[in-house]
């Protein structure tokens, strides 16, 4: 039904090797980061309800750019490099993480960072560094649990609370959500707030 998909029209914009190849920076505009591994990709597809609209690998690390995906008029993803199992030179991991956090810190368009974790593996040390850099700069956040089909309900709530405790006891504002990209389960938040003029 359209109404479950509320977004096939969406389409790749461009792949920008810098904040300068960005579109203009006006509308709205979400942020997906994550680990090479916990399935962007997977998750960008199925809240798009489509299934090859950002590109899937099974080799971690394939997105070197930024990849602009536009949802609706003035409201775009922004699909950012993985972290952690990028297979990349540190000259090039130091290079993307500044470019990140430049756009995070002075992109004026920015109006949400979905975090993305493999809910089997949630909190990762690079995560924690990433949650706390986000956490200083202010920027409202959403962590999505993917791949929580992957486990059984009681191991899904023991992830979130988990989740939650951690971002609780640091006073990190976060909403936290359990999503499965390949079953398109726990998406309807998402777009209903995509939906909206956040």
């Amino acid at each position: 039904m359209a109404s479950d998909q509320p977004f096939r029209q969406a389409r790749f914009g461009l792949s920008a090797p810098s904040i300068a190849h960005l579109p203009e920076d006006a509308g709205r505009e979400v942020l997906m980061l994550g680990r090479s591994n916990v399935g962007k990709s997977s998750f960008i597809n199925a809240l798009c309800g489509h299934k090859s609209l950002a590109q899937t690998s099974k080799t971690p690390g394939r997105t070197r750019f930024l990849n602009v995906y536009h949802l609706r008029e003035g409201c775009r993803l922004i699909d950012a490099p993985g972290y952690g199992f990028a297979r990349a030179s540190k000259s090039d991991i130091a290079q993307w993480q500044k470019m990140l956090e430049q756009y995070i810190q002075e992109r004026n368009s920015l109006g949400m960072v979905m975090v993305i974790m493999d809910i089997r593996h949630p909190l990762q040390a690079q995560d924690l560094l990433w949650l706390d850099f986000l956490h200083v700069s202010c920027v409202p956040l959403w962590i999505i649990l993917n791949k929580k089909d992957t486990l059984g309900y009681g191991k899904q709530v023991e992830a979130q609370r988990k989740v939650v405790g951690y971002c609780s006891q640091l006073g990190i504002d976060a909403q936290v959500s359990l999503v499965s990209s390949q079953k398109k389960q726990g998406l309807e938040p998402m777009w209903e707030f995509l939906r909206s003029d956040f």
